[in-house]
């Protein structure tokens, strides 16, 4: 079997291959070149990683981080800005704002009350806390 190579240097491999090999849309495929052969190879990649460009797997401590972020940061909570080491000057220290969401990078979604939004991240010198007593609506 035969293919010719586009301009951008891609080829096409034939459904029949694709439905045989059982690779499908999205899938990731390494490639290993050996002399003047390459071979390629169907690989799993974790659905948190598929944001990425750069291959790098979410280990079993970031997923049990996020499953605690999520759980502790729900949409409507209230939250308190402590400390944004990169983005105090959108964010004072003392704003608080009401989740909308965490994804599943760690990702705190956050309406803030000067109607900015702006995520939160879990990274060393951001800081902030829920707002006590303020109920879910």
């Amino acid at each position: 079997m035969e293919r010719k190579i586009d301009w951008l240097g891609r080829i096409t491999i034939p459904k029949e291959v694709r439905a045989q090999m059982h690779w499908n849309d999205n899938d990731y495929l390494e490639m290993t070149i050996n002399g003047d052969t390459i071979s390629f190879k169907k690989v799993q990649k974790d659905p948190l990683d598929l944001r990425r460009t750069t291959i790098t797997m979410i280990n079993d401590e970031k997923r049990k981080r996020v499953a605690q972020l999520k759980e502790m940061y729900q949409p409507g909570d209230r939250i308190k800005c402590l400390h944004l080491e990169s983005d105090s000057f959108v964010i004072p220290e003392g704003m608080e704002g009401t989740v909308k969401c965490v994804d599943d990078l760690g990702s705190i979604f956050v309406v803030w009350d000067n109607k900015k939004e702006l995520a939160l991240l879990d990274i060393p010198g951001d800081s902030y806390e829920k707002v006590k007593g303020v109920k879910r609506k």
